[in-house]
This record gives structure tokens, C-alpha cells and sequence, in this order.
């Protein structure tokens, strides 16, 4: 399965992503997904629970840290494809 977040800014992907990448491993590890930045788009792979759980946990992160343009693009799929 699959997910997109749009991403709005550089800067809410910097803080998300973390120095080397810190905080988007422990989310996979935590979450056991994969998570890929193409463009303005954040894909997130994996069971459709851990997906779901991980959305949640990076837009109520967002919106703790006042960024608050966390969006999930369109519906799960297991073919999702960028735009």
C-alpha cells in the first residue's frame, strides 16, 4: 500500500527529514514503513495500518511544530503514482 503527503515548503521537509535523516528513520523503524521525498511529495509504503498510523503521527507532529500544511493526497492505493 501507499500514501502521498504533500509536502508545501522546503523547510517543513527539513523538519521533518531531520539532521541525516534522524527522524525519518526512527519513523520508519517505528512505524515499519518506508517513507521516500520525490519533489513535494513524502510516499509512504507499507500495510495499510502502518501507513495510517505513521500519517497520523507526521501531520500531528506538523501541526505541533506550527507547520500545519500536512495533506494526505488522495486515497491508499497499492498503486499510487505521482503526478
Amino acid at each position: 500500500m501507499e500514501r502521498k503527503i504533500k509536502i508545501k515548503s522546503l523547510s517543513e521537509a527539513q523538519s521533518l527529514f531531520g539532521p541525516n535523516d534522524e527522524n525519518i528513520k526512527s519513523i520508519e523503524k517505528e512505524f515499519k514503513v518506508k517513507l521516500t521525498l520525490r519533489g513535494e511529495y513524502l510516499k509512504l509504503a507499507g500495510s495499510l495500518n502502518n501507513i495510517g498510523k505513521a500519517t497520523d503521527f507526521i501531520c500531528k507532529r506538523n501541526r505541533n511544530t506550527g507547520n500545519y500544511s500536512c495533506c494526505p493526497v488522495g486515497p491508499l492505493s497499492t498503486h499510487e503514482k505521482y503526478p
